[in-house]
């Protein structure tokens, strides 16, 4: 990394100065204002069970991303960064619960969970959504290694539900005579057909 030099030194060194003198004599960072012993990090390469160790021990926190917004990468998709991240938390603030407790629903319960959660038009964040409430259920003292099986059971069940043909359900309801909200009605039954013969396939071996 080159030196600031030049001008570009004299207007570093200004800034800092100023910030010295705002702050009392020392530029604040995270780490000064809350707390050595209160940042703790996640790796990239943590397990989920890392996180939730993590989460177990501070209860609650602050996510803090470190971007350069000078950047025009960066620039160019911060809002989408924003919007991804407040719609993932919504969803999890809104579905966590009804996640957890998945284990006692019916193929129509979980065809309408997947559907609250828009799974079936945005996979990917399906699938942080239930690492996110994996998280939330090994969050809490002695819970850290439980075993979650209801992210891979739901997994499963939109892997069904995608490779039901929902274009030749809709036509075949469209042909006979179904319109709008109906249509929709029968796509649904359709994957909840697809859950429920796999279920039953599963209980006869």
């Amino acid at each position: 990394m080159r030196k600031a030099g030049g001008k570009n030194k004299a207007q570093l060194q200004a800034i800092q100065a100023m910030m010295a003198q705002m702050f009392g004599g020392s530029v604040p960072t995270l780490r000064t204002i809350i707390g050595e012993g209160a940042v703790r990090s996640v790796l990239p390469s943590a397990t989920v069970a890392e996180a939730s160790q993590l989460m177990a021990e501070m209860r609650k926190g602050v996510l803090v991303m470190f971007i350069c917004n000078h950047c025009p990468f960066v620039k160019a998709v911060i809002d989408r960064i924003v919007r991804d991240c407040r719609e993932l938390a919504d969803v999890t603030a809104r579905e966590h619960g009804n996640i957890h407790r998945s284990a006692e629903y019916g193929a129509a319960a979980i065809g309408r969970l997947l559907d609250r959660c828009d799974a079936w038009r945005r996979p990917e964040r399906f699938g942080q959504l239930l690492l996110a409430c994996e998280c939330d259920a090994r969050g809490r003292l002695g819970f850290e290694n439980a075993p979650y099986p209801q992210g891979a059971r739901l997994l499963h069940a939109l892997a069904l539900t995608q490779a039901v043909d929902t274009e030749k359900v809709a036509a075949a309801a469209m042909s006979a005579g179904l319109r709008g909200p109906a249509i929709g009605q029968a796509v649904a039954r359709a994957r909840a057909q697809a859950l429920d013969e796999t279920q039953a396939a599963i209980e006869a071996h």
